[in-house]
C-alpha cells in the first residue's frame, strides 16, 4: 500500500525503495546480474486493499 512497500521473499536485501509512495517514489536494486532484466512496475493501492492496484508505465532493465 501507499503507506508501506511489500517486498516478495526472493528479493528482499537486492531491491529497495525510497518515497512516500504517493508522489515520488524510487526503486534501487543492487548486485545486478543478467537475471535481473526485465520490465519493472510500481503498484500501489490503498491500506484497505479493497480498491485496485494502480500501476506506473514500467521501467525495461537490460543488464549487458
Amino acid at each position: 500500500n501507499f503507506n508501506s512497500p511489500n517486498l516478495e521473499d526472493d528479493v528482499k536485501g537486492k531491491i529497495s525503495f525510497d518515497g512516500d509512495g504517493r508522489s515520488h517514489s524510487s526503486l534501487n536494486i543492487s548486485a545486478l546480474s543478467l537475471a535481473d532484466s526485465g520490465v519493472y512496475f510500481c503498484a500501489a493501492n490503498t491500506v484497505t486493499n479493497t480498491q485496485p492496484a494502480y500501476f506506473g508505465p514500467g521501467t525495461k532493465l537490460t543488464v549487458l
